[in-house]
C-alpha cells in the first residue's frame, strides 16, 4: 500500500483517523492504536520485514527506558545505545 493508493486514502486513513479521534482523551490507547495500524501498514507493503520492525520497536523502547533511568548518571553508559541505533540501517541493508 502506498500513501497515494486509493485503498490508503479512502479506506485505511479514514478508519485510522476515526479510531484515533474517537479515543480522544485516552492517550495510551491512541498510541497503541497508532502502533498497531503502523505495523499493519508496513506489513501490507513488505510483510517479510515485519519481524525486524517489531524487534526494532522493542529494542528502541527498552533502550529508552534504560536511558531514562540513566539520565542522572555520567553519559558513557548511554553512548552504546546511540551507536547501535545509528547502525541499524546498515543491518537492514545486509539482510
Amino acid at each position: 500500500m502506498l500513501f497515494t493508493s486509493p485503498v490508503f486514502i479512502f479506506l485505511f486513513l479514514p478508519i485510522t483517523l476515526a479510531m484515533y479521534y474517537l479515543l480522544k482523551g485516552h492517550r495510551k490507547t491512541q498510541n497503541i492504536v497508532l502502533l498497531a495500524v503502523s505495523i499493519i501498514f508496513y506489513a501490507w507493503g513488505e510483510p517479510e520485514f515485519v519481524i525486524l520492525l517489531i524487534l526494532s520497536i522493542i529494542f528502541n523502547w527498552l533502550s529508552a527506558i534504560i536511558v531514562d533511568r540513566l539520565k542522572n548518571t555520567p553519559p558513557p553508559g548511554i553512548h552504546g545505545f546511540i551507536l547501535y541505533d545509528s547502525r541499524k540501517p546498515g543491518i537492514i541493508i545486509l539482510l
